[in-house]
C-alpha cells in the first residue's frame, strides 16, 4: 500500500509548487556563484546534464540572449501524459561578467522540506561543466 501512495504523494507535492516562466525568472536568487568559462557553453552543457539528471521528469528549457551575454536553463515538470506543464520549478541564469568569469544564479521553488527543487547538487553539475570545458579548451600540445 505504501508503494502506491508514495508516487501519488510526490506528484501532489510537485504540482502544489508552481510558478509561471516569468515568475521563476524574476524571483530573487537563492544562491549565486562565479565560475570560469563562457556563459553560452556553460549553459548548454548544464542543460544537457540537467536532461540526464532529471531522467525525463522535467522539460528543460535552454535560452540564450547574445546581446546581454546571458543564458538561462529553466525546468518545468511534465504532466502525466509527458507534456510540459505551464508551471516552472527552477531557473539557472548564466551571465558573462568578464572574459573568463560567469555569474551563475539559482532561482528555485522549494520542497516542503525546505530544499530547492533544483536539488542540492545543481552546482556540482555547473562546476563539472566548467572543468570539462576547460579541459576541452586545452589542446593536446599544451597538455
Amino acid at each position: 500500500m505504501k508503494m502506491k501512495t508514495a508516487p501519488a504523494f510526490a506528484a501532489l507535492l510537485l504540482a502544489s509548487a508552481c510558478a509561471t516562466y516569468e515568475e521563476i525568472r524574476t524571483m530573487e536568487p537563492i544562491e549565486s556563484r562565479t565560475v570560469a568559462g563562457d556563459y553560452r557553453a556553460l549553459a548548454e552543457c548544464f542543460a544537457d546534464r540537467e536532461r540526464v539528471a532529471v531522467g525525463g521528469g522535467m522539460h528543460i528549457v535552454h535560452s540564450v540572449q547574445p546581446a546581454d551575454r546571458t543564458a538561462r536553463v529553466s525546468a518545468a515538470p511534465l504532466s502525466m501524459l509527458g507534456s510540459p506543464t505551464a508551471s516552472y520549478s527552477y531557473d539557472v541564469a548564466f551571465a558573462q561578467q568578464a572574459p573568463d568569469a560567469v555569474s551563475v544564479q539559482l532561482r528555485s521553488l522549494h520542497t516542503i522540506w525546505g530544499t530547492p527543487i533544483a536539488g542540492e547538487e545543481w552546482f556540482d553539475r555547473v562546476s563539472g561543466c566548467a572543468t570539462a570545458l576547460r579541459h576541452q579548451a586545452v589542446s593536446p600540445a599544451q597538455r
